[in-house]
């Protein structure tokens, strides 16, 4: 009753959680847990792990963004420039029990445009972390 109060409904009408509780939990935690994701506080909340060339900058979309709401986002230059973030599951309210038990799914999205002007390389790479930051499971698409 609450899940329907509140609009969280299944994505699937023919998929009824089997737990109702996890369920509420899970629609109530869903957020981007990521800090600074567009840019708009520039560069923080991000590691600059290598930053050559013309470094990292927050400058507008050079093309739309299929998301109106956004505004700035992140450059490159020719040289190679990496970042990273390390989400702390546990500091964002998953504890370790919950997601070793129900392990709830992690969803990855990212938005990327190359310039037209040059040529460019675009990688991903997430990795699960355990306690001891070693890696559970990891995710770098083709």
């Amino acid at each position: 009753e609450r899940c329907r109060r509140e609009g969280y409904h299944p994505h699937g009408a023919s998929k009824v959680p089997s737990d109702w509780r996890l369920f509420y939990f899970l629609c109530k935690k869903r957020r981007n847990l990521l800090k600074n994701p567009r840019g708009g506080a520039k560069l923080h909340g991000w590691t600059l792990t290598q930053n050559n060339g013309d470094r990292w900058k927050v400058e507008e979309p050079m093309v739309p963004h299929p998301n109106e709401a956004v505004q700035k986002n992140f450059v490159t230059s020719y040289g190679m420039c990496l970042k990273e973030q390390t989400v702390d599951l546990k500091h964002e309210g998953y504890s370790p029990s919950f997601m070793d038990e129900f392990q709830p799914p992690i969803r990855v999205s990212d938005w990327y445009a190359p310039r037209w002007d040059c040529g460019s390389e675009y990688t991903i790479s997430v990795q699960l972390l355990d306690e001891r930051k070693n890696v559970v499971q990891e995710f770098h698409p083709d």
